[in-house]
């Protein structure tokens, strides 16, 4: 068994505020993901709460990350008691998906 790490990440990558102050403004937003993943060891998708993902979101975020990044997800929100609160219910569990 590897040795448990804790991973300092962000909750998403898409953030227009972020433009010029921790992206580079020039940067296309298509490649905000591996800027912040070169930055971060883990970034919550958060589009998995919102509902499912088709297989080509996930190969193309798996593309923009580095070997030994690590994504968490969030259950969906229709899962967690609230549907649509943006609060994770008690119990819920975020899981995590090495790159």
């Amino acid at each position: 068994m590897s040795e448990p790490s804790i991973r300092i990440g962000i909750g998403g990558w898409t953030f227009p505020p972020w433009r010029g102050s921790f992206y580079p403004l020039d940067l296309p937003q298509r490649a905000e993901l591996e800027y912040a993943a070169r930055s971060f060891g883990a970034i919550e998708i958060n589009a998995t709460f919102y509902g499912r993902q088709s297989p080509k979101s996930w190969a193309t975020w798996g593309e923009a990350a580095l070997d030994g990044f690590q994504f968490a997800t969030r259950p969906r929100a229709t899962a967690s008691p609230g549907h649509g609160s943006p609060t994770p219910a008690k119990g819920s569990a975020i899981s995590l998906i090495r790159a």
